[in-house]
């Protein structure tokens, strides 16, 4: 008797655990252990860093590990009435034209350091207003 119990026990707790998982599966339930996923899994394309910068120049430094993806973007789109020049490090200069976007990309060190992104006026005068993102891709 007693074998038939845990046996019928077992089964009832499969069953339910299949039913669950298959519920889970088509979007119907949700696990209560499941976890959060973990950096790697999370958006490639997630931006680290975005907003709105109106002044004379801007200026972000951001550290900066392999381990969240090979390869660093720095989009803007230029709101102003002057074309801005974007640089990653000071370096792969790119002109944005009044009324439009565009980046610049950079390869990530195997070392942890910092990347400084920079958008200006060509010629140092002026002020720019841009929408901006910086974002760390695989």
């Amino acid at each position: 008797m007693r074998r038939e119990m845990w046996t019928a026990l077992v089964a009832g707790v499969l069953c339910i655990v299949s039913i669950w998982g298959g519920l889970a599966a088509v979007g119907q339930a949700d696990l209560p252990f499941a976890a959060s996923p973990a950096p790697a899994e999370q958006d490639p394309d997630a931006a680290l860093t975005e907003g709105s910068a109106s002044q004379g120049q801007f200026q972000a430094v951001r550290t900066l590990s392999i381990d969240h993806g090979s390869r660093v973007n720095f989009w803007i789109r230029n709101n102003g009435a002057v074309p801005v020049e974007i640089t990653i490090d000071r370096t792969r200069a790119r002109v944005i034209q009044p009324g439009a976007e565009g980046h610049i990309s950079a390869d990530i060190d195997f070392s942890r350091r910092d990347y400084t992104f920079r958008a200006r006026t060509e010629t140092d005068s002026g002020k720019i207003d841009i929408d901006y993102k910086i974002a760390q891709r695989a």
